[in-house]
């Protein structure tokens, strides 16, 4: 067999359509489903493991899936199918359609129908029962792929239930469903993810934010701002106002208390000592 050394030009950009390809089977939105193919594909992935063919449970969301299977505390649900397997199995389909050759051991090609052909979105699989979520019914992705709906549901089952995603981030049903007008710019205070932070700022706008707030511009450099923002218990915090430019999306993150200006703010967020002063 030739080795292959590097992609060509074609080959790579084949490997991003194919990508986009299990992508979208996985978020079209068709929540059609095999049974005999789920069927195949499950008991396939049992034989592997040495066990017998399981029971099989379909579930019409991962919550009812999570539900059914009885899950506790700190238990996961497996994912195996199209939901998150659809990534590698692109990958391993690119490299054997250019020539890599794979051991019937491995059983790529029963894989590959159970990821394609069944609708099996995730899994939970136990010693003796297989509980099966089937694709959701509805999807809003952005131009570039990403989740997104304003206006409800990014993510649906057929169960009513789904997931809140904006611009590809996992978000609150408050921060979708309540109008922009209406959210105090003060949840960004107690938000600790940097990228639902974003978001609250992309809808609210930032300049509503800092009005908000009553921000005090304390220095400036750029993009880049240094803000004192009333955190409404009698006491005032630096954060760093700036801006992302490959989204056009403005970011505020609190930096360490007493800091005084931008070049600080930087500093110390690349990791460079800045020595703490009491907070205002």
């Amino acid at each position: 067999m030739k080795k292959i050394e590097a992609l060509t030009e074609e080959q790579d950009h084949k490997m991003g359509i194919l990508a986009a390809e299990y992508e979208a089977l996985a978020l079209s939105g068709d929540d059609s489903y095999s049974i005999e193919e789920i069927r195949k594909g499950i008991n396939f992935i049992y034989q592997i493991a040495e066990l017998k063919e399981p029971e099989i449970v379909i579930c019409s969301s991962p919550y009812d899936m999570a539900r059914q299977a009885k899950l506790k505390k700190g238990e996961t649900i497996d994912y195996m199918g199209q939901g998150y397997d659809v990534g590698w199995t692109a990958w391993a389909d690119f490299m054997e359609q250019i020539g890599v050759s794979y051991d019937k051991e491995w059983g790529f090609a029963e894989w590959k129908e159970f990821i394609c052909k069944s609708g099996v979105f995730a899994t939970i699989l136990c010693e003796n029962v297989a509980f099966v979520c089937v694709r959701p019914c509805e999807v809003y992705r952005t131009e570039a792929g990403d989740l997104h709906n304003e206006n409800g549901m990014a993510i649906a089952w057929s169960d009513g239930e789904g997931d809140f995603f904006l611009n590809g981030v996992s978000v609150s049903e408050e921060l979708v469903m309540t109008a922009a007008e209406k959210i105090d710019p003060a949840i960004l205070l107690k938000e600790t993810n940097a990228e639902v932070r974003r978001e609250i700022i992309r809808k609210v706008g930032i300049e509503r934010v800092i009005s908000k707030l009553g921000a005090e511009v304390i220095d400036k450099r750029g993009d880049y701002e240094l803000l004192l923002l009333d955190l409404r218990d009698g006491r005032k915090r630096e954060f760093l106002k700036m801006k992302n430019p490959s989204i056009d999306v403005w970011h505020v993150e609190g930096v360490l208390p007493g800091i005084k200006t931008v070049v600080e703010a930087l500093a110390w967020r690349n990791g460079i000592d800045v020595e703490p002063k009491a907070l205002t």
